[in-house]
């Protein structure tokens, strides 16, 4: 991929045509990936394009449950709302007067969900397309050629800037491409994909806290402080504990209810255990049982399933720990499933966003 198609897409003012762009682009670059001889087992990338597929239902905000959307469907209210979004989405305007309050609250979600997608994809997109560029031919492992591409990466904890995951990673990802047996091939893509699944969630963390915590800043923020009314310390106490807890017991019972990601092989509810794709396989034979120090060392630290999927589910998902938990064993249960390989979109489609269209029809 060019890194100029990679730039234009970050520049886009349109929400949505971007977020489509994103998610077609992490297929391509998976695509362009398979060059590094990893066979059936998929990379960050694969979950990426779905990831940001789903995102972008969120964004466009497709993602209620059927019995509420039929309910809502009924209300003209709320096809003037939704068509009120989707001109917000289209060209961003804060500032948009004709928006009702739950329809700013709908807007400043979106808005959050597409930083962090635009985000991760302005870090990684780059970074794994220069690393097809340049390591997709190697024949042998050339050390001092990995270690000059490594060193463009600022080292560093995640929450400072730094990239020492990314560094991990790319440095696994290349040595999987020489790996001769394939529970080692296996092994080193899960762990590249763990490490860099945790920088992006940790560089995601306040956005995604924000677009899960909006609801209840917006709706409950001033009746709170309008039934603290003491005005002193005790007041302001208060109301950030009340705010608090709303918060939290909100962004659980949204986890439960809402949340899913959308994988060719079906929905995952994000507040339910992972569900694998073969019902005679919790994980591939390859990952039923990790070697790999270092993985063991991310999986004691994440992984509260153990060697399940029994306990894998998300409770909270505004919290970095128990969204990792989840994430660890969808990547482990799912990284030979040959479906997220299919891109993401019909040729119909792919041709409409090469154009710079946004396809007409589901998404």
């Amino acid at each position: 991929m060019r890194q100029e198609t990679i730039d234009a897409i970050q520049s886009m003012d349109n929400l949505i045509l971007r977020n489509l762009k994103i998610t077609q682009s992490y297929y391509r670059l998976a695509e362009e990936m398979r060059g590094f001889g990893w066979g059936v087992n998929a990379s960050w990338l694969s979950f990426g394009a779905y990831a940001s597929k789903t995102a972008g239902y969120s964004i466009r905000h497709e993602l209620l449950p059927d019995d509420l959307e039929r309910v809502f469907r009924s209300f003209y209210l709320y096809r003037r709302m939704m068509r009120l979004l989707r001109r917000f989405l289209v060209s961003v305007d804060e500032r948009d007067q004709e928006m009702d309050v739950i329809s700013q609250i709908l807007a400043g979600i979106s808005l959050r969900i597409s930083e962090g997608n635009l985000l991760v994809f302005a870090e990684l997109a780059p970074a794994f397309n220069e690393l097809a560029a340049e390591f997709a031919r190697d024949d042998e492992f050339d050390e001092e050629k990995l270690e000059r591409y490594l060193a463009r990466y600022e080292p560093g904890a995640v929450e400072e800037g730094g990239q020492d995951h990314n560094i991990e990673a790319f440095r696994a990802y290349y040595e999987a491409k020489f790996a001769d047996e394939p529970d080692r091939k296996a092994e080193l893509l899960f762990l590249a994909n763990m490490l860099v699944g945790l920088h992006e969630q940790t560089r995601l963390q306040p956005m995604i806290t924000e677009a899960m915590y909006m609801p209840v800043d917006e709706v409950l923020g001033e009746q709170v402080q309008m039934i603290t009314p003491l005005g002193n310390r005790i007041s302001g106490w208060l109301h950030k504990a009340v705010l608090g807890i709303s918060r939290r017991v909100f962004a659980g019972i949204a986890t439960q209810i809402f949340m899913s990601i959308y994988l060719p092989t079906g929905e995952l509810r994000l507040g339910r255990d992972v569900k694998p794709s073969d019902r005679q396989k919790t994980f591939p034979p390859e990952l039923v049982v990790i070697e790999s120090e270092r993985a063991r060392q991310l999986l004691k630290r994440y992984d509260r399933s153990g060697d399940t999927l029994h306990r894998s589910r998300a409770d909270d998902w505004s919290d970095l720990d128990d969204r990792m938990n989840f994430i660890v064993d969808l990547f482990r249960s799912y990284q030979q499933e040959a479906a997220l390989f299919e891109p993401p979109f019909d040729s119909e489609q792919m041709a409409d966003l090469d154009g710079g269209r946004i396809p007409e029809g589901e998404l």
